[in-house]
């Protein structure tokens, strides 16, 4: 599951879309698949990491509202397994795609539902890994870019 998400998501950045979706189809469909992953909670993170690909995938293709409700989705199942970088993440990509739709307080809000995670503590505690930073720098970068429109 994985390696097809992640061919997918190479596919995507090399401009391979129909190739892409076949992948991150696959990989969706093998993240539903119980004889392949016993554990339901990891078919439900599995799934989450595969919708945040799709959500890219219609972003790049210009489609977002696609790009949305695939990152909605993907931010339900993280939310529902704690897992907050996912959250962060999902956050930071549906603002991109309400700013594409030309909704900029709608962006904002979603930069500041992920700008208070930051402030609270629920994004990183003590300690920060590398990709939690580069999120931090994401979040305050798009927000700019989202106050100059």
């Amino acid at each position: 599951v994985a390696t097809a998400n992640a061919m997918g998501i190479l596919c995507v950045e090399r401009k391979h879309y129909e190739l892409a979706m076949t992948l991150l189809k696959r990989a969706e469909t093998w993240a539903n698949h119980a004889e392949f992953l016993p554990s339901r909670a990891a078919r439900k993170e599995l799934r989450a990491h595969v919708s945040e690909a799709v959500a890219y995938f219609f972003f790049r293709k210009g489609k977002a509202l696609a790009a949305m409700s695939y990152s909605s989705a993907a931010l339900e199942s993280y939310e529902a397994s704690g897992n907050m970088d996912g959250v962060a993440g999902c956050l930071l990509h549906l603002a991109a795609a309400q700013s594409m739709l030309g909704h900029h307080k709608a962006a904002h809000k979603q930069l500041f539902e992920f700008l208070a995670m930051v402030e609270t503590g629920r994004l990183a505690q003590a300690e920060s890994t590398p990709k939690q930073l580069c999120l931090v720098a994401i979040g305050y970068h798009n927000l700019a870019v989202v106050q100059l429109k």
